[in-house]
C-alpha cells in the first residue's frame, strides 16, 4: 500500500515541490505506523484479543463491499 500510494503521489505535485511532498508523505506514513504500533499493545492488554477482533470485524467486512461498489462504478472517458 505504501508503494502504491507513493507512486500515485508522484503525479500530483510540481517538480520543484518534489522534496517537500515526499518528506510530508514519508513523515505521515511512518508517523502513523509509529502511533499504531505504540497503541496496539495497549489496546490488546485493555480490550483483549477476542474483543479487539470483534471490534475490527465490521471494518474488515466493509472493505470488500466498498471495493465491489467502486469496481462497478462506470469510469468517465478522458477527452
Amino acid at each position: 500500500m505504501f508503494i502504491g500510494a507513493t507512486s500515485e503521489l508522484t503525479q500530483t505535485y510540481l517538480q520543484q515541490d518534489k522534496p517537500k511532498a515526499q518528506a510530508i508523505n514519508e513523515f505521515s506514513v511512518f508517523g502513523c505506523v509509529t502511533i499504531t504500533a505504540l497503541m496496539a499493545g495497549n489496546l490488546e492488554v485493555t480490550l483483549g484479543w477476542q474483543t479487539l477482533n470483534l471490534v475490527m470485524l465490521p471494518f474488515v467486512c466493509l472493505v470488500p463491499i466498498i471495493m465491489f461498489l467502486f469496481s462497478r462504478t462506470p469510469k468517465k472517458a478522458e477527452a
